[in-house]
């Protein structure tokens, strides 16, 4: 598998919006991290290896 560049950033996020990440991360058992590149790039969801589970959890 190719590896993939990443580049780092910082996102500020309202504590709402990071507790709503935090539940919906923990229910799809990803890290919130991961739920955000598929928010915001869903469309390449082989950031890692092991995301193959949530393509089928998707549908």
């Amino acid at each position: 598998m190719k590896k993939v560049e990443r580049k780092q950033i910082t996102l500020r996020l309202p504590d709402k919006v990071y507790e709503a990440l935090k539940v919906e991360a923990k229910e799809k058992g990803l890290t919130v991290n991961d739920l955000i590149l598929l928010r915001i790039n869903p469309l390449q969801v082989n950031f890692r290896e092991g995301f193959s589970r949530v393509l089928s959890q998707r549908n």
